[in-house]
């Protein structure tokens, strides 16, 4: 356990320097006043919930955020997705998105990995994310395309506005 407890505590250092700024309850200047940010995940809500995300045959490889972005759910509050990369990893491939209503974990893109992702775009209730395609017979280095697929938020969970491309086939599970 205590090596499992390493493994997931190693990352936080790397992810509070990338991410803390603008997550939280911390207090914003603007225009003279002071406002209260957004209610979003913190950075440790957010390590913490990508690192109980496994693959389902490998229970050592967990996920680490690597990039996020905040929109107004359209309603007077927050919607969070954080693209999760898996760890240890040697090629950088294996993402999956998170998502958060307000600091509430809502659910992620997929069942299994996608080998790359990036968030490309948002809005008031919804998130634009890019996956990378591949023609048959590529190598992973190499995609032949991109497919974007726009998540809308409906007050309850994420749903893609079109099927998602394929994944890399593995499965990803939450241990807890």
């Amino acid at each position: 356990m205590p090596r499992r407890l390493l493994s997931i505590l190693k990352p936080f250092f790397v992810v509070a320097i990338l991410l803390s700024p603008g997550l939280g309850s911390a207090a914003q200047a603007g225009s003279g006043s002071v406002k209260t940010a957004p209610r979003t995940p913190n950075v440790f809500q957010i390590s913490l919930k990508t690192s109980e995300y496994v693959e389902t045959n490998l229970h050592s490889e967990h996920f680490i955020p690597i990039a996020m972005k905040t929109e107004s759910d359209g309603h007077g509050g927050w919607i969070t997705a954080v693209v999760g990369q898996r760890f240890p990893t040697a090629d950088g491939y294996g993402q999956i998105v998170f998502f958060w209503h307000n600091t509430t974990f809502v659910g992620t893109d997929a069942t299994t990995e996608h080998t790359q992702v990036a968030l490309t775009g948002g809005g008031p209730g919804y998130f634009r994310v890019t996956y990378a395609t591949y023609k048959a017979g590529a190598p992973a280095c190499c995609p032949t395309g991109k497919a974007a697929v726009r998540f809308r938020f409906n007050g309850a969970k994420f749903a893609p506005g079109r099927p998602l491309p394929k994944g890399n086939g593995i499965q990803v599970e939450d241990l807890y």
